[in-house]
């Protein structure tokens, strides 16, 4: 039985690599501070009271 020791960690660098999950496109910059997590109440509540209803919406 042979043994595959790996002695580099792999890189997230350079074009077309299978690491990178999604690319930098569509990002945009958050619309509220830090701390203004009650601007948007409907959203804070909905998210603490039932996070899986905020995530599929």
């Amino acid at each position: 039985m042979a043994t595959t020791v790996i002695v580099q960690q792999p890189t997230a660098g350079g074009t077309g690599n299978p690491l990178m999950v999604s690319t930098i496109e569509g990002h945009r910059n958050w619309t509220t501070g830090l701390f203004d997590c009650f601007t948007d109440i409907k959203s804070c509540i909905l998210g603490y009271f039932c996070l899986p209803c905020t995530v599929c919406r």
